[in-house]
């Protein structure tokens, strides 16, 4: 987090915020369904690891692991959509409006 705020400033700081809030609710709303609990567990982890080990290592910024942690939240993120589109039913105190 110093990182992000001494090279972006707290704009950046703020935005880095805003996504790890978001990936967190993903993350929770995949979670709390039966269907999407496979890849709810997947993206947990992920980031809970990514988080921890970027402690320690700078790694949060390594273009490889960007690239699979967006990958998966995309995924994460069309697998909602796509239950919605299909009728699935998610809790209201976890609704998140699609990323446009």
């Amino acid at each position: 987090m110093l990182f992000v705020g001494a090279s972006i400033g707290f704009i950046g700081l703020v935005s880095f915020g805003w996504l790890a809030w978001k990936a967190i609710g993903i993350a929770r709303l995949l979670l709390s369904r039966k269907q999407t609990k496979s890849i709810g567990v997947a993206v947990a982890g992920s980031m809970v690891a990514l988080f921890v080990h970027s402690m320690f290592a700078n790694s949060l910024f390594y273009p490889w692991v960007m690239v699979w942690f967006w990958i998966l939240m995309g995924s994460a993120e069309r697998m909602i959509i796509f239950g919605r589109k299909r009728g699935a039913q998610f809790s209201s105190r976890y609704q998140l409006r699609r990323l446009r």
